[in-house]
């Protein structure tokens, strides 16, 4: 067992027991800048409407409306471009449209490109073994096989490395654990999909160019594309994570794939060479049937001929259509962590292979203004009593209940106070906190305020005082800063009584920059309260996403290597039980910080 897999299960294993204050061996430092509040789009596609470039209205009006239906999918954003024009962009509720969004794996095939750029000004060669970009490394240790892994390995995901995200939360020095990590296969024969190989590009870049793959990129990809609102983690030595960490509006993306579409050219200016995208783009290794069609240069292949895809898990992608001229994004939370997913599925039935546009098509004003109103619907900008005029409309915004008039019970909770007797449970979702290397110290108490015809509530978190606006009509804005890093959130709050006449206060916490959302049910007995945590997406795919990002950390794994007298239905258990906590508070004297009240 690798030391990367012995940290996993450490770390697995003290979430499992409701510990996450320190549990990181990783350095943790705040580096994520605040989203600008009136960031607006350079460069913006022109807008035309979708029979001007061959596409139905009614067509695009079916697939988001099929995509809202489905509420496991959570969609956030989709954009639809041909020939360079936004014929849809739709934003669901409460997410907006120039907000960076949290990329996850779609990086992956950002950071391809700027190997291709390399490759393409001579200073790369694919069969170059990486051991040569890291003569200071150690080499003593490496084995016959690390010694053999090269670039092109790196990028079909073909390196057979035992290093994988799990590596993450080992040390500081990931270079030096990957370089020193065993190898299970001869380099190039064996897909494993593994993030840190393209940390390992990224690493290379910098051992190239003597700059982080963000700083390479920006003259060379961000200004020419006008992306100016994007941030790109890094790790502890400053080397760009290339794998995950990328925060990226989803129009801008959408440049990027238009970039492809044009062969490299943007605004009449070489950024890459059309021979690299076309090899990124060709099939370069079989993948499991679950995973894909196939793998390229840190890209996934589509279903229409020749097309392409950026894929990142629970929903963001780039898809990639040059028969048809087109490019679709999506960004969502959805429950299903790889390109084969129900998502893509969708968005296929509609405009992947056997659909194929008429160039133009008659203009069609009244499913132009219907496809207009349902995208101002899903957006909240418009009632959406509209909706329950289309035949068949069954989604889940329309879904309403009896729910208490909330001026009724806000005053009354004014000034209320608990403290929470398990103290675990944090703001940030667990998964989000093993991502971005953000783990929480525990919320002690939380507290009720209602002042200016404003409802909040507010948590002690560790020592940090967090407090939440909570919109009953619409979900209140704010930002929440989690140990020196803002993040945009959206919550809605609805008061409700259970079957038992429980009154009940829902509370719906969206990070709007990221997939995941918190979910808080606070059920107020007589004389204490009762929470209920919970995280979207839901625990099982949290199970999978935990386990796919500790890599090889299995359940048998952590049978045979934590403890021999636990079974792997218990271990699932207390992995829910970390995400689903059930938490007792009572009464409390104000035990925050004496601040001012929002």
């Amino acid at each position: 067992m690798g030391k990367d897999q012995f940290a996993a299960v450490e770390l697995l294993w003290d979430i499992l027991n409701g510990k996450t204050k320190e549990v990181s061996k990783v350095t943790y430092f705040p580096q994520k800048p605040d989203m600008p509040q009136d960031a607006k789009i350079n460069q913006p596609f022109p807008r035309a409407t979708p029979e001007s470039q061959g596409v139905p209205s009614e067509r695009l009006s079916a697939m988001i409306e099929e995509l809202s239906r489905y509420p496991w999918l959570d969609v956030h954003h989709v954009l639809v471009i041909r020939n360079g024009k936004m014929i849809c962009e739709c934003s669901f509720s409460p997410y907006r449209p120039n907000i960076w969004h949290s990329s996850y794996s779609l990086c992956k095939s950002i950071t391809g490109l700027a190997i291709g750029m390399l490759y393409d000004k001579g200073k790369i060669h694919l069969d170059t073994p990486i051991t040569e970009f890291f003569k200071d490394k150690d080499r003593s240790r490496m084995s016959f096989r690390q010694k053999k892994i090269t670039v092109e390995n790196l990028l079909t995901m073909t390196s057979g490395v035992d290093f994988h995200e799990a590596g993450a939360y080992t040390g500081d020095d990931w270079v030096k654990g990957y370089l020193g990590a065993s190898v299970r296969e001869m380099p190039g024969e064996i897909f494993d999909y593994n993030s840190m190989n393209s940390y390992m590009l990224s690493a290379i870049v910098t051992a190239v160019t003597g700059q982080s793959l963000m700083d390479f990129l920006t003259p060379r990809l961000w200004k020419p594309l006008g992306i100016t609102n994007v941030f790109w983690e890094t790790c502890p030595m400053g080397i760009t994570k290339g794998g995950w960490g990328l925060f990226i509006c989803p129009e801008d993306a959408a440049k990027i794939g238009q970039l492809i579409l044009q062969g490299g050219i943007w605004k009449r200016r070489r950024i890459i060479s059309e021979e690299w995208l076309k090899t990124a783009a060709e099939k370069h290794v079989e993948v499991p049937p679950e995973s894909g069609l196939g793998y390229g240069y840190h890209m996934w292949m589509a279903d229409r001929p020749g097309s392409s895809a950026f894929n990142g898990m629970l929903g963001q992608n780039v898809l990639i259509y040059p028969d048809i001229n087109m490019v679709i994004v999506t960004n969502a939370g959805s429950n299903e962590l790889f390109q084969r997913s129900t998502l893509i599925a969708t968005i296929e039935k509609y405009l992947g292979a056997g659909f194929e546009p008429a160039d133009p098509l008659p203009e069609n004003e009244s499913e132009y203004k219907k496809l207009l109103r349902i995208q101002s619907a899903l957006s909240g900008e418009e009632n959406d009593a509209f909706l329950q005029q289309l035949k068949g409309w069954s989604g889940k915004i329309l879904r309403r209940s009896n729910k208490p008039t909330p001026s009724r019970y806000v005053k009354k909770l004014d000034g209320m106070s608990y403290a929470l007797q398990k103290k675990n449970i944090g703001i940030f979702p667990l998964l989000l906190q093993v991502v971005h290397n953000n783990f929480t110290e525990g919320i002690q108490t939380l507290s009720f305020h209602y002042q200016d015809e404003k409802f909040w509530i507010s948590f002690l978190e560790g020592t940090e005082k967090i407090d939440l606006p909570v919109g009953f009509e619409e979900p209140a804005r704010s930002t929440v800063k989690i140990h020196g890093e803002g993040y945009l959130v959206a919550t809605g709050g609805e008061f409700a009584f259970n079957e038992d006449d429980i009154l009940v206060l829902k509370l719906d916490i969206a990070f709007l920059e990221e997939a995941v959302r918190r979910k808080i049910k606070i059920y107020f007995l007589e004389d204490s309260i009762e929470m209920k945590w919970d995280e979207v997406p839901g625990a099982r795919l949290i199970l999978k996403g935990v386990q796919y990002i500790l890599t090889d950390v299995s359940d048998n794994f952590l049978i045979h290597t934590v403890s021999h007298r636990i079974n792997s239905d218990l271990v699932i258990e207390m992995l829910r039980n970390a995400i689903q906590p059930v938490i007792l508070g009572l009464p409390a004297e104000q035990e925050e910080p004496q601040q001012e009240q929002p």
